[in-house]
């Protein structure tokens, strides 16, 4: 990618790794202090990209105000969504709450002039409301969200197909609540998306998870195409800069 002979990159296993090859072999964007991670998140509307999903741990409130610039560039530019909603993961909704990053992140968002649509705190339960676009957090806090939404999920299914399973009334209950279920699990499966792009680098780079599918990889593939067509890093440069 760094030599022009690939347009993008798709990295699965460990995200501490590709993360240094991007950063080392392609660099970072002009005006960007560190790349983030932007996962993309199932909602009750549209999906909404968690940055920094885990890139970095320890941040300052302008990093992640270059992280809601380049959440929001992904968003308009491969989602193609005017004007994206941004919201600071916080413990709550009130401008006072929060530590010191967080609070001083949601005066920058207040208080920007490059058109950024900042609309206040978000708690974790809002997370799957679909009334924001982009959630910025620290690398730390994100990764800890992703898995903590990974793990629920998976239990949740287990659940529900051990409660399918429990006696007569339950299989044939579950045989016909299958279908439904598929289209339920097709709706917030993280395979659907793929992987998630980092951002912030001189080329594109998509890390998927370490134990992804065949079908994950070709939606990796496919995040990745999306990128290039709509030539987000050239566009967030332009705003950085």
């Amino acid at each position: 990618v760094a030599k022009g002979s690939s347009d993008a990159v798709v990295a699965a296993g460990s995200t501490g790794a590709a993360m240094a090859a991007a950063l080392f072999g392609l660099g970072r964007l002009k005006g960007i202090e560190r790349p983030a991670i932007a996962a993309t998140l199932p909602t009750k509307k549209d999906p909404v990209i968690l940055i920094d999903a885990g890139a970095n741990s320890a941040c300052t409130s302008e990093m992640l105000m270059q992280f809601a610039t380049m959440g929001a560039t992904f968003v308009k530019n491969v989602y193609n969504r005017t004007n994206p909603r941004i919201g600071v993961l916080n413990i709550g909704e009130e401008e006072e709450k929060g530590n010191p990053l967080v609070k001083e992140t949601h005066k920058l968002l207040k208080e920007n002039t490059i058109g950024l649509k900042f609309i206040g705190n978000i708690e974790g339960k809002e997370l799957f409301q679909g009334d924001v676009d982009v959630v910025v957090c620290d690398g730390f806090v994100g990764n800890v969200a992703l898995k903590t939404i990974e793990g629920c999920s998976m239990m949740l299914f287990k659940l529900i197909q051990e409660e399918f399973r429990h006696d007569i009334i339950s299989k044939i209950v579950g045989l016909l609540a299958k279908p439904f279920m598929k289209r339920i699990y097709k709706r917030i499966n993280y395979e659907e998306f793929g992987g998630a792009l980092l951002l912030g680098v001189k080329g594109i780079t998509v890390i998927s998870h370490g134990r992804s599918s065949s079908y994950a990889i070709k939606n990796a593939v496919r995040v990745a195409k999306e990128a290039v067509e709509s030539n987000v890093n050239k566009k967030i440069a332009e705003i950085i800069n």
